[in-house]
Formats: structure tokens, C-alpha cells, sequence
């Protein structure tokens, strides 16, 4: 069985709402939540919207604090390291976006926007760099010759596979990944997936994929976590949780979902 590259034990993420104070409302956005992703395997995280499951992906990246909890990367205590190791850290845990065209630099090139986290990591000449660039290019579907073009010059479906692109350049061991196809058609939705897959064979990295799509969580995802209002209701392995829900929340999910026939291929 694979090793265990991510181990989140009890997070918590709180909110503070309103005045400072004894008057203040706190909003426990995350509550205790605990799971494992393994090499070259895909943990779905689902659950309706206020559900947690963004927050989740946003702390686990490193894009949000926790207020408590515990998080190792391949063994290692992230939240007991300093400055200097969580930089070295972030390397390893990359994201991906719901809407790429937000999250890619208009006036930046593709070349540019790829060569940046090596650039700022010290990593290789720019000649190697801008090697690296086509060569990742290449990896998701795209040609040398675009890195010369601006996002906007793109349809979503390969702004995305930038995206993507941009996550890998640091060799990440871990990519959160946030509704990253809900914003495509169907069969736009099913070539993202299916690169998704082919990259993690490649390079066995670890998904942690947030969705609403239940669709696409079959279809993605070895193991499936469902979250109802900031706790974990219910975990386990994709079919298991498909096939003989155990929790009320998430046959309520299921039978909310539209038919779980649509086809990827």
C-alpha cells in the first residue's frame, strides 16, 4: 500500500464574527476534522456549500491558519515548524483553482507565469527554467509556442490545464484541488479529469479534490470524506460510500445528486 503523505488530525478552523469581545459570535467553519491521503491516491472532499470543505483545502495549503489541530507532511509536523521550514514546506502542497482566469496574472505570459515559482525558489538557470516550462507545457496538453501568449487568449479548458501546469513546476508530493472543474462543460470537465489521472500515474502526487459533483467524484476519487457543517459525517473508500451510504447526510446528497450515469471518457 502507498505511504501516507498527508496526516490532518482535529482541525479546527474558527471564525470570529461580529464585535471583540464576550459579545463576539465565533463560527467554527472547521470542527475536528481528522484523514490521511496517500501516494498516488485522491481524497474527494464533499459536502453542500458552508459545508467546510474549501476551508479544509485553503489551511491544508497553507493559504489559512488553523486555530487548532495537527497537520504532517510525510511525517513531518508543518504547524510546529518556523518560518523558514513552512516556506520549504509550501513546495510540496500546491492548489488549483475553481476559476483559473482569476487565479493566472493577465498581463502576465504563460512562459512567465510557469517560470515564477521556480524563479523565486532559486531553482536552476533560466535557460533550465524556461526548459522546464516547455516540458510541463507539453505534460498537459499544451505546446512550446504558448508560452509566448496571455491568459486571455485561452478557453477555460486550457487555462486550466495552466493551471495545473503552475501547480507542478515545484514537483509538488500533495495538490488541493478546489472545484477545479466545475466552471467547464461536460466534455471539457471529463479531458481535465482524465489529465488529472494521467498525472498522478505519472507522478504518483497525492489529490485532495473538493467538489460538489458527485459525478466527478466517482469518477475521480478513491476515497470520499463528506462534511456537514464543519465536522466529518461520514469517510471511506469511493464505492463504499456510493453504494451503502451509512450516514443520513450523505444519502440525502446522493439522492439530491443529478443521475450518476453521466459518462467520462
Amino acid at each position: 500500500m502507498s505511504e501516507i503523505v498527508l496526516n490532518v488530525r482535529n482541525l479546527t478552523r474558527e471564525f470570529r464574527l461580529g464585535a471583540w469581545g464576550s459579545s463576539a459570535t465565533i463560527l467554527k467553519a472547521v470542527d475536528g476534522v481528522s484523514f490521511s491521503v496517500r501516494q498516488g491516491r485522491t481524497l474527494a472532499i464533499v459536502g453542500e456549500s458552508g459545508s467546510g470543505k474549501t476551508t479544509v483545502g485553503r489551511v491544508v495549503a497553507s493559504f489559512d491558519n488553523p486555530t487548532s489541530g495537527e497537520i504532517d507532511l510525510e511525517g513531518k509536523p508543518i504547524l510546529q515548524m518556523n518560518k523558514r521550514e513552512r516556506k520549504e514546506v509550501r513546495k510540496s502542497v500546491q492548489m488549483v483553482f475553481q476559476n483559473p482566469l482569476s487565479s493566472l496574472n493577465p498581463r502576465k505570459t504563460i512562459g512567465a507565469t510557469l517560470e515564477e515559482p521556480l524563479k523565486v525558489n532559486g531553482i536552476g538557470t533560466h535557460r533550465e527554467r524556461s526548459v522546464a516550462v516547455s516540458a510541463m507545457l507539453h505534460k498537459v496538453g499544451l505546446q512550446e509556442e504558448h508560452a509566448n501568449r496571455y491568459p486571455g487568449s485561452f478557453s477555460g479548458g486550457q487555462r486550466q490545464r495552466i493551471a495545473i501546469a503552475r501547480a507542478l513546476m515545484l514537483q509538488p508530493k500533495v495538490i488541493v484541488a478546489d472545484e477545479p472543474v466545475s466552471a467547464l462543460d461536460v466534455s471539457i470537465q471529463a479531458q481535465i479529469l482524465n489529465l488529472l489521472m494521467d498525472l498522478q500515474d505519472e507522478f504518483r502526487i497525492a489529490y485532495i479534490f473538493i467538489s460538489h459533483d458527485l459525478s466527478v467524484v466517482r469518477h475521480i476519487a478513491h476515497d470520499v470524506l463528506v462534511m456537514y457543517r464543519g465536522k466529518v459525517v461520514e469517510h471511506g473508500p469511493t464505492e463504499q460510500i456510493f453504494s451503502a451510504p451509512a450516514h443520513e447526510y450523505t444519502r440525502t446528497l446522493l439522492d439530491a445528486a443529478p443521475s450518476m450515469r453521466r459518462a467520462f471518457g
